[in-house]
């Protein structure tokens, strides 16, 4: 990618950056090319307002200091894009492209208003990030990290943490609150685009987590082959699916057709009333069997308060949460639950090897790593070659204070 316009712009400090070894994504040239103090001058500016396009493809809106790699079915979702901008790079907005495309963009809405709404960062997040990411360790964040679908941040902020460079990509809106939610660290950047197709070569990353987010995709199996192959050989992928509740008593399995039913009535209704509905949910449903679960475990019947329902994770969070994640589960339109045996041959048709699961709630956390060498590269290759100068050049990322930073690849 390379800038073409910038239209505001603002000083950086280049917090951990170098100069380009292979490529430069401001003027579009190999970085041998560019002199140190040209140099220097890109790596102490954010591009906050601009356009970036790769050679031969469509322009791309930076706005906020977030590229917006989009494709016209999904141009919809960008909040405040010019429609002077539309016309004058000739793109086109076509929210009803095919079917898959309208699924997606309904899902990403649907979650861009959520995080809208659920835009603060809560104490509650750091111990259920430590639940999430139970299975790494710190060396893992040491290098280039993916969050493949990030929401508003919460979890990338806990990774961006860890040390490394984190690139946060989501389809919805909420890539804006994601950038609020890291501010204040500088090696962290935001992009909104499709995690079906991420605008990156393959092979880039170190290590890409998805957490609650693959298993709402219109083929949540697509989407995991399609980040899979942007890990490094030997990379890890960190995953959260909603499970099949295959290690649960019956009585569980019975009661999720009914629990489904509710859900696919309360995800055709107008966000704002599927929200109101889901506080009802959390009120009369969550909190009242969290309160049994506390009530059993205080009386010494720890494994059977174990068994009901929504204790074992919920017990001891805020209602701000329980609230959160009745709307996440019962407010949107797709979803997909996954036994073991299922995520382990999904993550094997993606090339991950050495799987393995974690058995603290939430289920089902499982990891695999990148295998030596795929044969589904060529094909990545081929997608990379959209997206990037002569199918070799940069990625595009963006800071989290609102910048647009080319990457030093």
């Amino acid at each position: 990618m390379r800038v073409i316009e910038s239209v505001r712009t603002n000083s950086a400090a280049p917090d951990g950056w170098t100069r380009c070894r292979r490529w430069c994504g401001r003027f579009g040239t190999v970085a041998e090319g560019i002199d140190a103090d040209t140099c220097r001058r890109c790596l102490s500016e954010d591009v906050l307002e601009g356009t970036i396009q790769a050679e031969g493809g469509p322009a791309h809106p930076v706005i906020r200091g977030v590229p917006r790699i989009l494709d016209d079915a999904c141009l919809s979702l960008v909040a405040d894009l010019p429609e002077s901008w539309i016309t004058s790079h000739g793109r086109t907005i076509k929210p009803d492209a095919t079917a898959f495309t309208e699924q997606q963009r309904r899902t990403a809405q649907a979650f861009g208003e959520e995080w809208l709404y659920f835009s603060e960062t809560l104490p509650d997040y750091e111990p259920i990030a430590r639940a999430y990411f139970d299975m790494l360790a710190d060396s893992h964040f040491s290098g280039l990290t993916l969050d493949a679908g990030c929401g508003m941040g919460r979890w990338a902020r806990y990774a961006a943490a860890r040390g490394g460079t984190l690139i946060a990509l989501d389809l919805s809106a909420s890539v804006d609150v994601a950038v609020r939610s890291l501010d204040g660290l500088p090696n962290s950047h935001v992009v909104q685009a499709d995690v079906h197709r991420p605008p990156f070569l393959p092979a880039t990353f170190d290590l890409i987590y998805s957490l609650g987010v693959l298993h709402h995709l219109p083929d949540p199996k697509v989407g995991l082959v399609e980040v899979a192959r942007h890990l490094k050989p030997g990379g890890t992928f960190l995953g959260y699916f909603y499970y099949a509740l295959d290690n649960r008593p019956a009585f569980y399995r019975a009661l999720l057709p009914l629990v489904s039913g509710v859900r696919r009535v309360i995800a055709r209704l107008p966000h704002w009333f599927a929200r109101w509905l889901c506080f009802v949910l959390a009120v009369t449903v969550y909190w009242p069997l969290i309160l049994l679960g506390t009530l059993l475990r205080a009386i010494g019947l720890p494994q059977v308060a174990r068994q009901v329902p929504l204790y074992e994770f919920y017990g001891g969070k805020s209602f701000r949460i329980l609230f959160n994640d009745s709307v996440d589960r019962f407010a949107t339109a797709v979803e997909f639950r996954y036994s073991r045996a299922e995520l382990e041959a999904m993550l094997a048709a993606a090339d991950l090897e050495s799987v393995r699961f974690s058995d603290t709630t939430p289920y089902w956390k499982v990891s695999g790593v990148r295998a030596a060498a795929a044969p589904s590269e060529g094909s990545g290759r081929d997608r990379a070659r959209a997206v990037s100068p002569g199918g070799a050049g940069p990625m595009m990322t963006h800071g989290a204070r609102g910048s647009c930073q080319r990457s030093r690849t």
